[in-house]
């Protein structure tokens, strides 16, 4: 999607912030998104837009940028909760012990990271 797209109010509506949202994440790359072609795209104001950059960063992407000089997306945004099984706990806490266990260091530091999450689960 690019700035110069232009959705009309049945797609997307200033009162229905959660479609707004779904809308605007994806216009966000690695080029600089103005709020001002953003807002003219998705037919609200600049401020609003600012809102949104603030919730889409509180909600786990990564965004930098300023208004007035644009937003970019940095990384790719983290996953919400996982929700797994007893039994797909089970799985993966033995499938990351195994790796761990492994000769390859970056896949055991990685298996060590998921470790201490499944344990949180």
């Amino acid at each position: 999607m690019t700035p110069s797209m232009v959705l009309d109010d049945k797609n997307v509506s200033s009162s229905n912030r959660a479609r707004r949202l779904l809308a605007l994440a994806p216009m966000l790359g690695s080029e600089p998104l103005r709020a001002v072609d953003a807002a003219e795209t998705l037919g609200v104001t600049v401020r609003t837009i600012y809102r949104d950059i603030d919730a889409l960063r509180g909600a786990g992407f990564a965004i930098e940028g300023d208004p007035g000089v644009g937003y970019l997306l940095t990384a790719q945004p983290s996953s919400g909760p996982l929700s797994l099984t007893r039994e797909e706990r089970r799985a993966l806490i033995a499938g990351a012990k195994l790796v761990k266990a492994g000769g390859d260091a970056a896949l055991a530091k990685a298996a060590a990271s998921l470790l201490k999450k499944a344990q949180a689960l």
